[in-house]
């Protein structure tokens, strides 16, 4: 028990040991330091998810354009109608390629399907799903798909051609 006579002497320096402000600065520091790794983390994993997306995308529209350009090589007519659907003409009969919405969108901006059909048969059916936007134009021999970017964030359009030899060969002034 103290007496009225004691002083109270302060604590002595040069201790060691933490004072409690230090120690709460310490922990909103790892606070903060954790907040911001945890950001870069979550960052990081979408990056890698939409990378992953996007190379499956890639690689839908690479099978899908191979297939029309198959058709088209040795097709002697393809035309675009009115509901924007490519007919091509091939000996085994008309393939019909068209593009409506997906079931399930894959992607933002990807929210539509690619579909082949040969004669109207579902066995002669094929289908990508998970693509941009796309329409058909005809020019002459050459059939070109467009697929309409803008709205994923990636930019303007991208087109691909398919030229075919039998129908420069039957236009005029095509080869002989």
């Amino acid at each position: 028990m103290r007496t009225g006579s004691e002083e109270l002497r302060p604590a002595k320096r040069g201790v060691p040991g933490f004072v409690l402000m230090e120690l709460l600065i310490a922990l909103v520091l790892l606070a903060v330091f954790m907040i911001i790794i945890t950001q870069v983390f979550v960052l990081a994993t979408r990056a890698h998810r939409d990378s992953i997306r996007r190379t499956a995308q890639v690689s839908r529209v690479d099978s899908a354009v191979r297939r029309l350009r198959e058709d088209v090589w040795g097709a002697p007519a393809a035309t675009v109608d009115a509901q924007g659907e490519l007919h091509v003409t091939r000996a085994e009969g008309e393939v019909v390629w068209r593009v409506g919405p997906a079931p399930a969108p894959v992607l933002r901006g990807a929210e539509y399907r690619l579909e082949r059909t040969i004669n109207g048969a579902r066995a002669d059916q094929a289908s990508w799903n998970g693509l941009p936007a796309a329409t058909f134009s005809v020019s002459g021999q050459v059939v070109t798909l467009t697929f309409h970017t803008g709205a994923a964030g990636l930019g303007g359009d991208e087109s691909v051609s398919a030229i075919s030899p039998v129908m420069l060969q039957a236009s005029p002034g095509g080869a002989p």
